[in-house]
């Protein structure tokens, strides 16, 4: 799921740790006062220290810079699972058979959905399923 800016997307990986902004920052080897102006985007957040903290805390680097992805693994793991159940649920409902590269394709689509929207809405599931069936 995307946050919409860098700032935020720190604030949540320290808020998922519970430290103070000058914990954090010693967490990292770096002064509080530093960390804050990254969290504050008044100074830009080096590429070392983004790496530091993907590391230390196991966030995927294309979400803490980019806002893309997931932002770690069980967070990509929870969307796959939700969007296999989906998939499930909605051939057990509606006696749909799919070949394994129709149902991988169902998934992948709504796996998407959760990425952009950080769920699948009831409207577009329902539409899409529609679509295909």
């Amino acid at each position: 799921m995307k946050s919409s800016s860098l700032s935020e997307r720190l604030h949540t990986v320290r808020k998922r740790t519970g430290l103070s902004q000058a914990d954090f920052g010693k967490k990292l080897g770096i002064s509080d006062r530093a960390y804050k102006n990254y969290e504050l985007e008044i100074r830009k957040l080096p590429i070392e220290a983004a790496k530091l903290i993907c590391h230390e805390f196991a966030i995927d680097i294309r979400w803490l810079l980019l806002g893309q992805g997931f932002i770690d693994s069980q967070a990509l793991g929870d969307a796959v699972e939700a969007a296999v159940l989906e998939t499930k649920a909605f051939f057990m409902e509606n006696d749909v058979q799919m070949n394994p590269k129709q149902e991988a394709k169902i998934v992948r689509f709504l796996v998407q959905q959760i990425e952009e929207n950080g769920s699948i809405s009831e409207d577009i599931k329902r539409s899409f399923f529609e679509a295909i069936i």
